[in-house]
């Protein structure tokens, strides 16, 4: 019963919260465009710098932590298996993360090229 009292509070919480800053947003109709954003490009290429800037850390923090866990397998076939897993996956998500940016940039060089 505790945890669904926890989860009914953050909802609630999370609820209000989105009221509260709906209302803030409605009073002033000065700016309806908070992010100042007026393409598709634009709002890309803001989320790409969000994605970039959370996930290079990430990465680095996997990287350290993929090599920590070939460290303590010790021999472990198990151990070895899941942190070659792992490195797998932060490479994966390292050329996910690297390559959405070479994808943008191929994308609007090519319409710009098209004249579209």
């Amino acid at each position: 019963m505790k945890k669904r009292t926890k989860h009914t509070f953050w909802f609630a919480f999370a609820l209000a919260l989105i009221l509260h800053s709906t209302s803030v947003f409605a009073a002033g109709n000065e700016s309806l465009n908070p992010l100042g954003i007026n393409t598709i490009d634009q709002l890309v290429v803001l989320i790409l710098q969000a994605v970039i800037t959370v996930g290079l850390p990430l990465l680095v923090f996997f990287f350290l932590l993929t090599g920590f866990y070939f460290v303590t397998a010790q021999g472990n076939s198990k151990k070895l298996e899941d942190a070659q897993r792992m490195l797998k996956l932060t490479i994966y998500g390292a050329a996910l993360i690297l390559g959405a940016k070479v994808i943008h940039e191929v994308l609007v060089n090519t319409i710009a090229k098209l004249n579209l």
